[in-house]
C-alpha cells in the first residue's frame, strides 16, 4: 500500500507538473520543404551570406525557404478552426534536440567553453508562441518583419536569462557560432523533453532569419474536424514538391512520456488492493470463527452484566491490536526498502510522510471494516439461549 500510494502521488504530481507550454489540440505536421533547384551548368553560384553581420543576409536557398516558410503560416493560420500556426525545428515533446555554440557577448570563455557553451538552439517562427502557448515574459516574440535585412533577433527562456544576464536579458548580444544576435525577448521556461526532464537552457532564433524549421504547428480551435485535411492540401499548395511526411498530437506524445510512470502506479495500486481485500476476507474469516468458538463465553459476561457494547468494542480492539502490530512491522519493512522506489518517483521521497499515512489509515480502516459484522455478531448474542445450549 505504501509502495502504491507513493507511485500514485508522484504520478499525481507528473502531471500537474507546469510544462510551459499548453499541448491540448495542437497538432504538428512534420513537412518535407520544395526541392531546391539547380543551377544552370556553368552558372556562378552566388555569393555566400556573410554570417558575421548583424543585419540578416540569405542566399538564393534560405530565402526560397524563408518566402515557403512565411506564405505556409499564412496559409495555415488563415484556415477555418485554426486558432494559431507556426513553424519550428524541434517540437517540444518530439524526441528531437538541437545544441549549437553559443557565445555570450562581454562574457570570457571558461576553461570548459567547449562543453558549457553548448545552448539548446530552436528555429520558431512568430505565430510559434501562439501555437504552442509560449509566455512571454519580457520584450517581445518575433515578427513577419524579422526577415532578411533586419538585425538578427533572438529569444531566451528564463533558465538562460538568468544564468547569463541574471535575469535582465532584453537589448543584450551573443553570438551563435560566428553569427552576433541580439536578445529581443524572454518566454517562461518550457519543458521540452517532457514533464519529467528540467528545463533547459533555450535560445529561439526566427525561421525568417534561419530558416531551418521543417514542423508546422497548428492549435485547432476545439479540435476541429477536417483540420488535417485543409493543412496538408495548404502545404502542398505552398510550394511545388513539398509534403507532409508525419502528423503528431502533442497530447498523445504528453501520454506517451508518462506511459511507463503511469502503467507502474497503475500495476502496483492494483496489486496492493487485491492484496488489501485478500486480508480483508482473511480477517473476516478468523474473526466470525473466533466469535462462533466464543459464544459461550460471550453469553456468560452477557448474563452477568456486561453492555452489547462493551462487547462489541472488545471485538474491535482485538483485531485493531493485532492490526496494529502489522501496521508498525509492515511499515518498518517498507520504509527500509523505501529507496528502492527512488529512481521511480518524481517530486516526493520514497519514504513520503503523507503515503505512509494514508496506508495505516486505509489499512485500519479495512479491519474495521472486515471485524465490525462478527463483533456486531457477539454484542447480539442471546445469553439465555447460548448456556441452555451448553
Amino acid at each position: 500500500l505504501l509502495a502504491g500510494g507513493v507511485l500514485g502521488r508522484s504520478f499525481l504530481a507528473l502531471v500537474r507538473v507546469d510544462l510551459g507550454f499548453e499541448p491540448s489540440s495542437v497538432v504538428a505536421f512534420d513537412l518535407r520543404g520544395p526541392a531546391s533547384p539547380r543551377p544552370a551548368p556553368g552558372v556562378r553560384r552566388a555569393t555566400p551570406p556573410d554570417y558575421t553581420r548583424l543585419e540578416v543576409t540569405l542566399n538564393d536557398g534560405e530565402r526560397r525557404r524563408a518566402a515557403f516558410n512565411l506564405d505556409l503560416e499564412r496559409r495555415a493560420s488563415a484556415l477555418p478552426g485554426v486558432a494559431a500556426a507556426g513553424l519550428t525545428s524541434q517540437l517540444p515533446l518530439g524526441g528531437m534536440s538541437g545544441s549549437q555554440d553559443v557565445h555570450i557577448d562581454g562574457k570570457a570563455d571558461s576553461p570548459n567553453a567547449s562543453m558549457d557553451a553548448m545552448i539548446a538552439v530552436r528555429r520558431a517562427s512568430p505565430g510559434y508562441l501562439r501555437a504552442v502557448g509560449l509566455r512571454l515574459v519580457a520584450g517581445r516574440w518575433f515578427t513577419d518583419r524579422d526577415g532578411e535585412g533586419a538585425l538578427r533577433v533572438v529569444v531566451v527562456n528564463e533558465t538562460m536569462a538568468r544564468s547569463y544576464w541574471g535575469g535582465a536579458a532584453v537589448g543584450r548580444g551573443l553570438h551563435l557560432g560566428s553569427a552576433p544576435a541580439r536578445v529581443v525577448g524572454i518566454v517562461a521556461d518550457s519543458r521540452h523533453a517532457g514533464p519529467q526532464q528540467p528545463a533547459e537552457t533555450e535560445v529561439f532564433v526566427c525561421s525568417f532569419q534561419d530558416p531551418f524549421a521543417s514542423t508546422l504547428v497548428v492549435k485547432a480551435s476545439g479540435g476541429a474536424p477536417g483540420v488535417r485535411t485543409a493543412v496538408e492540401r495548404e502545404v502542398k499548395a505552398a510550394g511545388a514538391g513539398a509534403e507532409v511526411v508525419r502528423v503528431r498530437e502533442l497530447e498523445a506524445l504528453l501520454s506517451q512520456s508518462v506511459a511507463v510512470p503511469r502503467i507502474a502506479a497503475f500495476v502496483l495500486g492494483t496489486f496492493s488492493l487485491l492484496a488489501l481485500l485478500i486480508a480483508v476476507a482473511g480477517v473476516h474469516a478468523v474473526l466470525e470463527y473466533a466469535v462462533a468458538r466464543r459464544t459461550r463465553e460471550t453469553g456468560v459476561r452477557l448474563a452477568l452484566g456486561a453492555d452489547p457494547g462493551g462487547i462489541l468494542r472488545l471485538v474491535l480492539r482485538q483485531a485493531l491490536l493485532y492490526a496494529a502490530a502489522g501496521v508498525v512491522s509492515g511499515l518498518s519493512v517498507a520504509l527500509v526498502f523505501a529507496s528502492a522506489l527512488s529512481s521511480a518517483v518524481y517530486g516526493i521521497r520514497p519514504a513520503d510522510p503523507t503515503s505512509a499515512a494514508l496506508a495505516c489509515v486505509l489499512l485500519l480502516g479495512a479491519v474495521v471494516a472486515a471485524a465490525w459484522r462478527p463483533a456486531r455478531r457477539a454484542s447480539r448474542v442471546d445469553a439465555a439461549l447460548s448456556l441452555r445450549s451448553e
